[in-house]
C-alpha cells in the first residue's frame, strides 16, 4: 500500500487533491490497522512521505508561481495534520484495546476463581452430606437416611405397583462379644458383618444401621420369596466369618426377620415394627435363622 501511494504520487503529479486525500486515508489506515505498532508505523509513513516529496520535487519541480519552501511546508503541514489525526485515533484505539484486554483478563481470573470456589464448596457439601448419611463405623446408611430411603421406596412402589421387602437383622449374643473381647473387637465384628451385607445383596438394595448391633435392608422390587433367599444367603455368609482376636476367633451369627411391606396401608415405622416382631421370632426360635412374616 505504501509503495503504491509513493509510485502514484510520482507518476501522476497533477492530481493534487487525490494525493492529499490518499495521504490522509493511507496514514489513518496504517495507524488503525496495524495495532500496537504506532512508533514503527510513524517511521514507515514518514519515510514514504519524504520519498514522495523528494521524488516529486526532483522529477516535476515546483508548481509555477509557488516558492519551493512554500510547497514543501504546505505539503508537510497537510501530511502532519493527517498523521496527527491518525496517531491520536490509533492511540485511543490502542488504549481502549488494552483496557478491554485487562477487563477480559480480570474477568477470566474472576471466573476461574469462582469456578474453583464453587467446585470446592460442592465437594465440601458432598462430603458433609455423605458424612451425615453414612454410619461412620460400618460405612452403611445412617438410621435417618435409611428411613428416608425406605419412605422413598414405598412411595415409588405405590406408583409402579412393585413389591418392597424389608429385612431386619440383629447380631446374636453381641453383648457377650463386647464383654469377652472388648469393644474394639465388637467394632471389628460390626465392620466385617456390614461388609458381608454389601457383598451379598443387590446394588439397588439399601443397607442401614439402625443402632447398636441392629441393621436393616430394604429391597425394592423384591417379593418375600426373593427377599428370603437373599436373607438366607446373608445369614449363611455371616456364619462363615472368622474374626481373629487375641482371646480367640469370633464367630458371629445373625437373626433375620423378613416382611413384605404393605405399601398402601402402612408407614415406615409400622413396617419396621412388623419386621421387628418377625425378627424376634427368629431370636426365640434359636437364633442364626431367617423367619418370614
Amino acid at each position: 500500500l505504501m509503495s503504491s501511494w509513493v509510485v502514484t504520487g510520482l507518476m501522476l503529479p497533477d492530481v493534487g487533491s487525490v494525493q492529499h486525500l490518499s495521504t490522509g486515508l493511507l496514514g489513518f489506515a496504517m495507524f488503525v490497522l496495524v495495532p500496537n505498532r504506532v512508533e514503527r508505523t510513524t517511521v514507515v509513513v514518514g519515510a514514504g512521505f519524504v520519498v514522495w516529496l523528494v521524488g516529486h520535487a526532483f522529477l516535476h519541480g515546483v508548481e509555477p508561481g509557488v516558492e519551493p519552501w512554500q510547497a514543501a511546508v504546505s505539503r508537510v503541514l497537510a501530511f502532519t495534520a493527517c498523521i496527527a489525526v491518525a496517531w491520536a485515533s490509533a492511540t485511543a484505539i490502542g488504549a481502549a484495546q488494552r483496557d478491554a484486554f485487562l477487563l477480559l483478563s480480570h474477568e477470566r481470573e474472576t471466573n476461574g476463581y469462582l469456578t474453583t470456589e464453587i467446585s470446592r464448596r460442592k465437594a465440601v457439601e458432598r462430603a458433609l452430606l455423605e458424612r451425615a448419611n453414612t454410619d461412620p463405623l460400618t460405612g452403611v446408611s445412617s438410621r435417618r437416611y435409611f428411613l428416608e430411603r425406605v419412605d422413598h421406596e414405598l412411595g415409588r412402589a405405590r406408583r409402579s405397583r412393585d413389591p418392597v421387602a424389608l429385612l431386619l437383622i440383629d447380631l446374636d449374643h453381641f453383648k457377650d462379644v463386647n464383654d469377652r473381647y472388648g469393644h474394639a473387637a465388637g467394632d471389628e465384628v460390626l465392620r466385617s458383618v456390614s461388609a458381608t451385607f454389601r457383598e451379598h445383596v443387590r446394588t439397588v438394595d439399601v443397607i442401614g444401621r439402625l443402632g447398636g448391633e441392629e441393621f436393616a435392608i430394604v429391597m425394592p422390587g423384591a417379593d418375600t420369596e426373593l427377599a428370603s433367599e437373599a436373607a438366607e444367603r446373608v445369614r449363611r455368609q455371616v456364619s462363615l466369618l472368622r474374626i481373629d482376636q487375641p482371646g480367640g476367633d469370633v464367630r458371629p451369627t445373625v437373626s433375620i426377620g423378613v416382611v413384605d411391606c404393605e405399601v398402601w396401608t402402612e408407614t415406615v415405622e409400622e413396617a419396621l415394627r412388623r419386621a421387628d416382631t418377625v425378627m424376634y421370632e427368629a431370636k426365640t426360635s434359636g437364633r442364626d435363622r431367617v423367619v418370614c412374616g
